[in-house]
């Protein structure tokens, strides 16, 4: 009887162990998504003020990242730089940005890179964006930073 007893505890132990074996890919991989910060080994953001007031702002995930999140990263860093610079509102896909002296540059893109099986390895969104305050004529056109940050941040700091 003993036997038994001690039997059913070494198999319940080597149960928990397959458990927890099993479980260790999704604990590893779930560290391994994009953090919300400056660009590094995972991902993250870079920005570039390429004329006044207007900057590249891009954000890259890896696999593990979704595409919205790292959209979400790209619009709330815009928010984030425009309010440490003292706007209050930001203009994303404006057309005249061209005519502004920034050349030849799409106002958004938006690509995901695949691997050999067409699995999405990485994510990148790059946009550019232009800062406004009252008195700019497009300030009415413009997105609130309060608003853009508070709707996107929890979906772009996870």
């Amino acid at each position: 009887m003993e036997m038994n007893e001690a039997g059913r505890a070494a198999g319940d132990t080597r149960v928990r162990r397959r458990s927890l074996l099993a479980a260790l890919p999704a604990v590893l991989l779930a560290g391994c998504a994009t953090p919300y910060a400056p660009f590094g080994p995972l991902g993250g953001y870079s920005e570039a003020e390429v004329a006044p007031n207007v900057f590249r702002i891009e954000a890259f995930g890896n696999g593990f990242t979704s595409r919205e999140r790292v959209q979400a990263m790209a619009v709330y860093r815009a928010a984030e730089l425009a309010a440490a610079r003292g706007f209050q509102r930001i203009l994303i896909g404006d057309p005249r940005l061209t005519s502004a002296g920034v050349p030849n540059m799409q106002t958004i893109r938006r690509e995901t890179i695949t691997a050999h099986g067409g699995r999405a390895v990485a994510h990148r969104t790059a946009i550019l964006v232009r800062f406004v305050n009252p008195g700019d004529p497009d300030f009415a056109s413009g997105m609130e930073i309060g608003r853009v940050a508070a709707q996107l941040a929890p979906l772009a700091r996870g």
